[in-house]
């Protein structure tokens, strides 16, 4: 709300000479936030990928050394305790998941529940081959292998488009400052030149 609303306030003072103009403005306040608001949950899902990748890497790493799939879940949780924050919304689904698994639910069923909360295509992929492998007696340890480079190769895929699409943001938003950035120069010369007068 701050930034928003300071943008529109240079915006009225360096176009309109005034800052009341911003009250005229403040609509587009609301359009601010909205973009603002897009960004930050963009941006909250990729932190949830990378976080999730990590979670079934670890569980990868539990089941190559022994583990049975509910026992490499808990494993997967002391892992994600080093590696990311109690906050962290990871840490929080695999300890209800195990809370879960406690009471003696079907650990398909709660992989299921968990992509369904998480609204994640990536979840829901990794979700249904780990039940279809768990039913049919699959080799566990290679599909979850599979799933990780899969998803890390997209990932790569989604980070270059990402980098790429940046930098255009980047070039933008330098130039829609160029027009501030000319009048914040003319005001600057025009106050400067009544300053001199007035010692004249």
């Amino acid at each position: 709300i701050l930034g928003g609303a300071t943008l529109i306030s240079a915006v009225s003072y360096l176009f309109y000479g005034s800052v009341w103009v911003s009250l005229i403005l403040l609509p587009y306040l609301f359009s601010y936030l909205r973009d603002w608001e897009k960004k930050q949950i963009q941006k909250q899902k990729l932190e949830f990928r990378k976080q999730f990748c990590s979670a079934i890497q670890a569980i990868s790493v539990a089941l190559g050394v022994g583990y049975s799939a509910e026992n490499a879940l808990k494993e997967a949780l002391i892992d994600l305790q080093f590696m990311y924050p109690k906050e962290a919304k990871i840490r929080k689904e695999f300890s209800y998941m195990i809370r879960q698994m406690e009471m003696n639910l079907p650990l398909e069923q709660i992989f299921f529940e968990f992509a369904n909360r998480s609204g994640e295509e990536e979840v829901k992929t990794f979700a249904t081959v780990f039940g279809m492998a768990k039913r049919s007696g699959g080799d566990l340890i290679e599909i979850i292998r599979s799933t990780v480079w899969q998803m890390g190769e997209k990932q790569e895929v989604k980070r270059e488009i990402e980098t790429l699409m940046s930098a255009k943001k980047m070039e933008f938003q330098i130039m829609s400052l160029v027009p501030f950035a000319m009048i914040g120069y003319i005001l600057g010369l025009v106050i400067i030149g009544k300053i001199v007068k007035k010692k004249k």
